[in-house]
């Protein structure tokens, strides 16, 4: 299968390690602003480069396109490849706004492309093994859920683009949005959502979430600072028979009447990122489950384009909850 990676950043570069380590897949171009510094990122001298994706996508012939570019992007570039009737695979967030994302949508259904966005963490082992243990209801209720996304502010990025509002939507739209991906992915729609947030654009970048559900209650919290603080994911989730813990990579299960249990997973890969992504697990997960879609023709299941529209929203509803310092009804 070819394909062509449209973005060699950060996260491109995670994603470009992936497919260097997959036979079955060639990588035929990259297309990138800085295409020197691109190319020196690659093992294999013979990928084509180029600095626009309409000169890529007028040029070549690949059955997909990865999309690693920053967000205010994702809808111009995911577009132009769905109208020239190549699959999409978009990094997370879908978009800036829920007029983008329908946008993307509407054009994938017009030419007949899959479509999916690169919601990691529900590809991540440890938050797969937390989904699995609530669906089967393995240690009861779950009663309340806490997911954490801290760190330092981003300075990779080219052109500073995390930091600009109107580019990233900075820690609420590109960080946070991660884990309230995942609570809707876990539990579904809340009934109400409560959001605080602190920005003051050049020290800290945070957001805060309360989801009431019926019976449970989800806390999540994202934010980036200007202090060197280490990156960390973390979730505490408290069933009725067992408390699940992931901190410093570390997944232990504390279940009622027995010793804690870390949970381990076989092959777990590590990476050097150059930006705060220790383990490509997730992201190979990921990019595997997008290709057999492709390879099958069947629209992807586990994250459509429709959720990953919904979880903007819930981050979008979040925002109007701290902006109005009142309980939103969702």
């Amino acid at each position: 299968m070819r394909m062509a990676l449209v973005g060699l950043g950060g996260i491109g570069n995670v994603h470009l390690s992936v497919y260097e380590s997959m036979p079955d897949v060639e990588i035929a171009a990259v297309v990138d602003v800085d295409t020197e510094k691109a190319a020196a990122r690659l093992k294999n001298k013979s990928i084509k480069m180029y600095n626009c994706i309409d000169d890529m996508l007028m040029s070549e012939n690949v059955d997909f396109v990865d999309i690693c570019t920053p967000t205010y992007l994702h809808e111009e570039h995911a577009v132009k490849a769905m109208n020239k009737g190549v699959h999409v695979l978009c990094e997370k967030p879908i978009a800036l706004t829920n007029e983008s994302a329908d946008n993307m949508i509407k054009a994938a259904k017009a030419n007949g492309v899959i479509f999916m966005i690169a919601h990691v963490i529900r590809f991540w082992p440890h938050y797969e093994y937390l989904k699995k243990c609530y669906d089967e209801r393995k240690f009861g209720k779950l009663y309340t859920a806490f997911f954490s996304r801290i760190g330092e502010i981003p300075r990779w990025t080219h052109d500073n683009w995390w930091m600009d509002e109107k580019r990233s939507g900075r820690a609420p739209i590109d960080l946070h949005i991660h884990d309230a991906d995942f609570a809707l992915y876990l539990l579904g729609k809340p009934n109400y959502i409560t959001g605080k947030a602190c920005e003051d654009y050049e020290n800290i970048t945070y957001i805060t979430a309360c989801y009431e559900y019926d019976d449970c209650l989800v806390n999540i919290e994202g934010g980036m600072f200007r202090a060197p603080y280490p990156f960390e994911m973390s979730y505490r989730a408290v069933f009725k028979r067992a408390v699940l813990e992931f901190r410093n990579n570390k997944l232990v299960v504390y279940e009622d009447g027995k010793k804690p249990e870390e949970i381990k997973f076989d092959n777990m890969q590590n990476i050097e990122s150059g930006i705060n992504i220790s383990s490509a697990n997730g992201y190979e997960n990921e990019i595997r489950y997008f290709i057999e879609c492709v390879r099958t023709g069947k629209p992807p299941e586990i994250t459509t384009p429709e959720s990953s529209a919904e979880s903007l929203l819930m981050v979008k509803k979040t925002l109007e909850s701290a902006k109005l310092a009142q309980k939103i009804k969702i």
